[in-house]
């Protein structure tokens, strides 16, 4: 038997950590998101854009789709592989189809967040060809009047589930999940039942922050830190997966860098202006994708994100929960103006977590090993 054959693979999860590991020094961009609009049928209370009563009709500034096209060659020849189609809502640009069609075509493994209002026949047939890696469907309550309370929309809920269904019975991979706020938090356990009865995951995320133009009205929507928590960790396997991440992460040293995360390192976002950020949250380092290649923009202004590093004075340097937060000080921006300040919502929650996970395991132990 030659050494080949007695030679052990490696399991798939050494095989990812190594292949992140590599791209996060190479600065590969292996994954982005493309805002393709920020329109959107619906006027949602918490909604981040900079209009709220955005309408579906065309706006000024809108990136051109013949760039959209050109773009998608450009970050798959930078290394890209994974691609997110968000907005607004993608569905409604009127190219949708084309940009669609154009990322499948380069081989990128696509994922698209929609609100499930819009779903014409010609994209269903498109995607049932050309299926995504998974539709993520947003749906803000178990009732009608709770989801249309949040949407602003008469209709939407009925719409949206319809058109859940319509995806699942192409063989599509469906997944739902929600923002858990004061509007919608006592309906959140018939949520999840819903989409068990689907056989769809779900999941939900209470951190809710400003609009891009500055107006903090979305704050006022949070649930308190220790309900978003305990309804968080009530479930077994969501407290598994961060008894999970607690244990690796506690092997992590901490590093000095601001943004530890793969924001503007391994991953990137595209507005729907064509600036190249990070992420969605970070505008503070942009390129403009009218003037220059992507790889431009990755290579110049976006490798600035390096010379980022924590202050020796913030409060996250020695805080033993900073990995439980959610930590970004993309998000710290949005709420306090300062990238170095912490957001008093996020730092509770981290301590929230911190604690619920540790008498957890004093109650049940936890192997620390």
């Amino acid at each position: 038997m030659t050494d080949c054959l007695r030679t052990n693979p490696p399991t798939a999860l050494y095989f990812w950590k190594n292949l992140s590991e590599k791209v996060f020094r190479q600065r590969v961009p292996v994954s982005g998101s493309l805002e393709l609009t920020r329109r959107c049928p619906l006027r949602c209370l918490h909604c981040y854009a900079a209009e709220p009563g955005r309408s579906a009709t065309p706006s000024a500034g809108e990136l051109p789709t013949r760039r959209w096209l050109e773009l998608i060659d450009e970050i798959r020849q930078a290394g890209c592989l994974y691609l997110l189609l968000t907005g607004g809502e993608p569905l409604v640009h009127p190219d949708f189809d084309a940009i669609y069609r154009q990322a499948r075509s380069a081989g990128l493994i696509v994922t698209v967040f929609s609100s499930g209002c819009h779903l014409p026949v010609d994209h269903l047939d498109l995607l049932t060809e050309f299926p995504p890696l998974a539709v993520e469907i947003t749906l803000y309550g178990a009732t009608a009047a709770t989801h249309e309370r949040i949407t602003g929309v008469a209709g939407s809920h009925d719409r949206t589930l319809r058109n859940v269904r319509r995806l699942m019975d192409r063989q599509l991979r469906v997944k739902l999940k929600t923002i858990l706020m004061t509007e919608n938090a006592h309906e959140l356990t018939a949520l999840e039942q819903l989409a068990a009865d689907l056989h769809v995951p779900f999941r939900f995320d209470a951190a809710l922050f400003p609009r891009f133009n500055g107006d903090r009205s979305p704050v006022q929507l949070r649930v308190p830190p220790a309900e978003a928590v305990a309804r968080e960790l009530a479930s077994p396997e969501r407290r598994e997966r961060w008894l999970d991440f607690r244990k690796r992460m506690q092997a992590v040293p901490r590093t000095s860098r601001l943004y530890p995360c793969g924001a503007g390192m391994t991953t990137f976002h595209v507005t729907a202006t064509g600036r190249l950020q990070p992420c969605l949250l970070m505008d503070a380092l942009t390129a403009d994708l009218r003037t220059v290649s992507f790889f431009d923009g990755w290579t110049g202004t976006l490798a600035d994100i390096r010379t980022r590093t924590l202050r020796p004075d913030s409060p996250c340097t020695d805080c033993e929960a900073w990995f439980l937060c959610g930590y970004c000080p993309a998000f710290f921006t949005l709420e306090t103006g300062d990238e170095h300040q912490p957001s008093e919502f996020l730092c509770a929650v981290g301590h929230h977590r911190r604690e619920s996970l540790e008498t957890y395991c004093e109650g049940y132990g936890c192997d620390e090993e």
